[in-house]
């Protein structure tokens, strides 16, 4: 548990659900960290863009 409060699940995005909805499928829970994440979609976004850049093989 956090000190950050997340918000409702309804508040987030249609394309932060989508990632929240394949994380449920792939982990059967959704993680509090993306749900913190989430609370600014643009940084959250950028850091998911970033990670993927990073995590390539070439």
């Amino acid at each position: 548990m956090s000190r950050i409060a997340s918000k409702a699940s309804r508040t987030y995005p249609w394309y932060l659900k989508l990632l929240f909805h394949l994380q449920k499928k792939k982990y059967g829970a959704l993680l509090e960290p993306m749900l913190l994440w989430g609370r600014t979609p643009r940084v959250f976004v950028g850091f998911l863009v970033m990670q993927k850049a990073l995590n390539r093989k070439r």
